[in-house]
């Protein structure tokens, strides 16, 4: 189960992140930004982190993660671009100029234009259930009241549930990556 307050942050970094995004969209065109430093050899939640807290200044405040909520942020930015988004060039074609960081990060930001929103696929679909159906499960397990799978399908399928086990599922996924 999820408390208040996580279920506030939670919003609140989702917000942020848009609201950087737009932010780095507009900041590209005026020429406002930087990707001189190059991030070798980091994760993408690594080089998010590292971008955020060199450009903390420069992002508006409103848009920009706490201190102490840094490493949660960056991961869910970073997790937000990559499944939300994706290049239409590959990224060695966004940066051109040498000294230039090509890591995913720095990628995606610079790509202002070149980044468009992701299809949902049939997989991406048949994934999205497959963590509803292991969040009922462990739910269920928590609680101790196991179901049966075919009792996991018609609740997976009731459509007054479908968006508070999609929010439900959401959330807890946001809290394993942070």
């Amino acid at each position: 189960m999820f408390t208040h307050d996580q279920i506030v942050e939670i919003i609140d970094l989702s917000e942020k992140s848009y609201a950087l995004l737009k932010w780095v969209g507009s900041s590209l065109k005026r020429g406002f930004l930087k990707f001189d430093v190059v991030h070798e050899a980091m994760q993408i939640s690594e080089a998010t982190k590292d971008w955020l807290i060199r450009h903390n200044d420069q992002i508006p405040k409103n848009y920009r993660p706490n201190r102490s909520k840094v490493d949660a942020f960056a991961n869910f930015f970073s997790t937000y671009l990559m499944t939300s988004f994706e290049l239409i060039e590959k990224p060695t074609n966004i940066l051109k100029t040498d000294g230039k960081c090509f890591c995913w990060c720095c990628s995606y930001l610079a790509a202002g234009d070149n980044l468009k929103l992701r299809k949902i696929t049939k997989n991406a679909r048949k994934d999205a259930q497959e963590l509803k159906r292991i969040y009922l499960t462990k739910l269920c397990d928590e609680i101790e009241a196991p179901l049966i799978s075919s009792e996991i399908n018609q609740i997976l399928e009731d459509k007054v549930l479908y968006p508070s086990i999609s929010l439900a599922t959401y959330f807890c996924r946001f809290i394993i990556l942070c």
